[in-house]
């Protein structure tokens, strides 16, 4: 925004067509970017008050004494059936 102001201090103190030409010219692209900056923001801010977090929380079930025993079981199983 400083950078506005200053060029529109130049454009006042512009001596010549020329140099108001070349001063506005130059406001023209940074009025430009402004607004593109602006837009981009607003963009953001949009898409961030409509973002949807989602969070799942497991507790991990640990099996008792005859659930170890069906793992293990399992796991002899699958051995005798698929080895490396």
């Amino acid at each position: 925004m400083k950078s506005r102001e200053r060029y529109l201090e130049l454009l006042a103190r512009a001596e010549n067509v020329q140099s108001a030409l070349l001063v506005e010219k130059e406001l023209e692209r940074l009025n430009s970017e402004i607004e593109f900056l602006k837009g981009k923001l607003n963009k953001t801010s949009h898409l961030v008050d409509f973002a949807t977090l989602t969070i799942s929380i497991k507790e991990k079930v640990k099996p008792g004494l005859l659930g170890y025993v069906g793992i293990g079981l399992f796991e002899v199983v699958k051995w005798l059936f698929i080895r490396n």
